[in-house]
């Protein structure tokens, strides 16, 4: 992009696997929402003096995100240079996100990585008051026998821990930006097939803090071949949500491993999520690129997004659950969800689900006296009991693609309604006078077939949903006359080449518990 000139849309990728990449005009990416730039080089990023790089939003979740990334480990990697703005968040205060990931590097050459290869940061960043500037040191692991073992994440933990030292954290603020927070990013890499055959759980791989820093990572599991999900990827949760940040995934098949785009793929391999098997994390974002399809097994084949516990005010003036056989149900009301893209180059195969949103959304009511005369509507988190496909519970964006067909996919991304209303003491404690909730969650989602959308269930709370289908939108054995769409205080719009037939709409807010 050369100076004087310009780049103008909602979202901007621009790609180079062996080159490298200069900014000296102008890119910008401003948009009412989700505004995104995207540099992904082999070679060199350099904005230069009077390169401009904008990404900001009038949405008030989330303030734009813009992503430098490069594999260049021989020359200067990202070179931000004096005069050059980057700039994300909104006119409201709501910071956005920046992320600078390059290579780590052993500059000390004994064996053990403590830098990464940015040059500067002399520009002027701003939207990340407060956080959302993040330098990625990215290592990259070679796996031979194709297989993922607990031995393996052990490595990738530790390799980690060493790498996010306070030394390594103080050096990069002091060298490069005081803004700057480094993180690890992971990226393992097959050139045939790839299968995770033990639990990849990251919600205890955090680190000191520096600065009020909560600085997480990025996991990236990248098949040339197929990739098979065995055991389950969690994050975000230890016995109950976690407050804090939460790791983000990256799964792909037929992963041109010759380009640092993660979302690069090639030929026909499949993703599949085996029974049993969980794709979860909490504010951190889920993304799956497919050559091929993506199949869930069956309905214990699930992958959502948790969102955060609100640290200020987790549960309102009560804390909600319920007695479910042995279990206690307890009401979370997540906040700041990532988000869940998923693209297939077939089609993406989901599994039909006997489950109601009854078992993980529940409710309650001021007639309902065991719980205080509380009204509440929350997500069940602290057993995993969702069985209904892809969820999105803390209010991120959710966006599937598929070249062919999209058949019996469920999106679950409800609301949740905290109770914040005043409070009295009655006869048998203290008993709720106003009934009154904090509403949070919802988001857009995207549902996008070359071919058939057929059968499914998608719930939006709050937001605007698109189903659209360059064929049918049409029935399966499921659902035989076609989607079932449940809505709260959000839209719909369906848009087929061909026909479009629904099993009907529905708010599941008016419907009991069961």
């Amino acid at each position: 992009v050369s100076a004087g000139s310009s780049v103008i849309a909602e979202k901007v990728k621009l790609s180079a696997d062996k080159g490298g990449i200069t900014v000296a005009g102008t890119i910008n990416a401003d948009a009412k929402e989700n505004s995104q730039i995207e540099l992904i080089a082999g070679g060199e990023i350099i904005l230069a003096e009077n390169a401009m790089l904008t990404a900001k939003t009038e949405s008030d979740k989330k303030g734009g995100r813009i992503l430098l990334s490069t594999t260049d480990k021989v020359k200067g990697g990202i070179d931000i240079e004096a005069g050059s703005l980057i700039e994300v968040g909104n006119n409201e205060g709501i910071r956005g996100e920046v992320i600078l990931t390059a290579p780590r590097l052993d500059r000390n050459a004994d064996g053990v990585d403590e830098s990464i290869n940015i040059t500067q940061v002399a520009g002027e960043v701003k939207g990340i008051v407060g956080g959302g500037f993040y330098a990625e040191g990215s290592k990259v692991y070679r796996d031979e026998d194709g297989n993922i073992t607990s031995v393996d994440i052990n490595k990738y933990k530790n390799d980690s821990a060493s790498y996010m030292s306070l030394v390594n954290r103080q050096a990069v603020k002091d060298t490069l930006h005081p803004q700057l927070q480094l993180r690890p990013g992971i990226e393992v890499q097959s050139e045939g097939d790839l299968n995770l055959t033990a639990e990849l759980n990251t919600a205890d791989w955090r680190y000191l803090t520096l600065d009020n820093d909560d600085s997480v990572g990025r996991v990236a599991l990248r098949a040339a071949g197929n990739l098979n999900i065995n055991k389950t990827i969690s994050d975000g949760f230890i016995s109950e949500l976690l407050a804090g940040n939460s790791w983000s995934f990256v799964l792909a098949s037929g992963a041109d491993l010759n380009s640092g785009d993660y979302s690069a793929v090639r030929g026909d391999a499949d993703i599949t999520l085996a029974r049993n098997t969980i794709v979860r994390t909490g504010n951190g974002d889920i993304s799956l690129y497919a050559a091929g399809d993506v199949n869930f097994t069956d309905q214990t084949s699930v992958i959502y997004n948790m969102g955060r516990q609100d640290v200020d005010n987790a549960y309102g003036k009560k804390k909600v659950s319920e007695r479910v056989g042995r279990d206690s149900l307890v009401y979370e009301y997540p906040i700041e969800g990532g988000n869940i893209e998923i693209t297939a180059g077939g089609d993406i195969n989901g599994a039909t689900s006997d489950q109601f949103m009854n078992e993980w959304l529940r409710r309650t009511t001021k007639l309902d006296r065991r719980n205080s005369g509380v009204t509440a509507f929350g997500v069940i988190i602290n057993k995993p009991v969702f069985e209904q496909g892809i969820g999105s519970f803390g209010g991120g964006n959710v966006a599937i693609t598929a070249s062919g067909d999209i058949h019996n996919i469920s999106v679950m991304m409800p609301t949740t309604g905290k109770p914040v209303g005043k409070t009295m003491l009655g006869s048998q404690g203290f008993i709720f006078e106003e009934n009154k909730v904090d509403v949070k969650g919802g988001g857009n989602m995207f549902i996008t077939a070359g071919a058939n959308v057929t059968g499914g269930s998608f719930l939006t709370g709050k937001g605007q949903a698109e189903i659209t289908a360059l064929g049918s939108i049409q029935g399966s054995s499921a659902n035989k006359n076609g989607p079932l769409l449940s809505m709260g205080d959000s839209q719909f719009k369906l848009t087929a080449g061909d026909d479009i037939s629904i099993t009907g709409v529905t708010d599941p807010m008016i419907a009991d518990n069961g």
